[in-house]
C-alpha cells in the first residue's frame, strides 16, 4: 500500500514544445514506475503547472517559443517555493560557456537530446528522486549471464506475453527450432528488465500488455544505442497500422498474428530474425 501511495504522488514535470518528446520521456519513466507524469508544452505553462501541482522534479527544454528554459530555470530558482525542486535538461540547442555555467548553477544535468542513453538517463531520474535505480534492480544479471553460459551457444529468446496459452504454443513451436534458451515473462516490465537483463537474441513481443502498451518497449528499445540492435517479433492480436509499421520499422524484424498463427511460418520468422 504503501508503495501504491508513493508511486501516485511522485510527480514529474516534462517541459518541451515537441510532443514527440514528451511522450518519450514519459513512456521512459512510467516503463520504470508509474510517476504522475504532467507535460507543459512551454515555460509559461510549466509555470502554471507547477503553482498549481508542484511537482518533485521537472524535465525541461531549453529552446522553446515564448518563455524559454533559460527563463523558466530563472523563475524556479529565484522563487523559494521552487528553488529546491530539481530540474534536468534536454536540449539539442548548442551551448556557449555563458549557457554551461547558467545551467551548471541552477540544474541537475545537462543531456543531448538525441544522444543520450535511455538507460542512464532513468537512472539518474530515479536517483535523483531518491527510487532504487535501475542498475540495482537488475542486480541478478550476472547469475542469468552465468547460467546461459553453461548451457553453451544456446541462442536466447524472450517471450513477453500476459496469455499463459497465446505464451505455451509460442514456446512449443520454437522449441522446434532447437539450440534456444527462452524465458517468458507476462508484463512489460518484467519484460523491459529481463531485456536489460539477459540481452536476448530475439524478443516476441505482445502488444497488448497489463501494464503498459507494447508501442512503449518498442519505442524504448529503439532509443536505446544498445538495445536497439536487438531484433523483435510483434506476436499479438492487434493489427499494426502502416504508420506504426513505418515508425518502428528499424526493430520489427516481423510480424506474426495470433488470429492466423502457421506453425512453418512462425519458426521461418523466428530463423530469420535469429540470422
Amino acid at each position: 500500500a504503501l508503495r501504491e501511495l508513493d508511486e501516485q504522488v511522485t510527480t514529474i514535470l516534462v517541459v518541451d514544445d515537441d510532443p514527440n518528446a514528451r511522450r518519450l520521456i514519459r513512456r521512459l519513466l512510467r516503463a520504470y514506475k508509474q510517476y504522475r507524469v504532467l507535460e507543459a508544452r512551454g515555460g509559461m505553462d510549466a509555470l502554471e503547472i507547477v503553482r498549481d501541482t508542484p511537482p518533485d522534479l521537472i524535465v525541461c527544454d531549453l529552446t522553446m517559443p515564448g518563455m524559454d528554459g533559460f527563463t523558466l530555470l530563472d523563475h524556479l530558482k529565484n522563487e523559494p517555493a521552487t528553488a529546491q525542486i530539481p530540474v534536468i535538461v534536454i536540449s539539442a540547442k548548442t551551448l556557449n560557456e555563458q549557457d554551461r555555467a547558467f545551467l551548471e548553477q541552477y540544474s541537475e544535468s545537462i543531456w543531448t537530446k538525441s544522444a543520450f542513453d535511455t538507460r542512464q538517463l532513468v537512472d539518474h531520474i530515479v536517483r535523483t528522486l531518491g527510487d532504487e535505480p535501475i542498475s540495482v534492480i537488475r542486480s541478478t544479471s550476472t547469475a542469468v549471464e552465468k547460467r546461459a553460459a553453461a548451457a553453451g551457444d544456446l541462442r536466447r529468446v524472450l517471450i513477453i506475453e500476459d496469455n499463459p496459452a497465446d505464451s505455451q504454443l509460442a514456446r512449443r513451436i520454437m522449441e522446434a527450432v532447437g539450440g534456444l534458451q527462452i524465458t517468458e515473462t507476462a508484463s512489460g516490465r518484467d519484460g523491459l528488465k529481463a531485456i536489460y537483463e539477459q540481452r536476448p537474441d530475439l524478443v516476441l513481443l505482445d502488444l497488448s500488455l497489463p501494464d503498459m502498451d507494447g508501442l512503449t518497449i518498442l519505442e524504448i528499445i529503439q532509443h536505446n544505442p544498445d538495445l536497439k540492435e536487438i531484433p523483435i517479433i510483434v506476436y499479438s492480436a492487434r493489427v499494426l497500422s502502416a504508420n506504426e509499421r513505418a515508425l518502428y520499422s528499424d526493430v520489427i524484424r516481423g510480424i506474426i498474428e495470433k488470429a492466423a498463427v502457421d506453425r512453418n511460418e512462425f519458426i521461418l520468422r523466428v530463423t530469420q530474425a535469429l540470422g
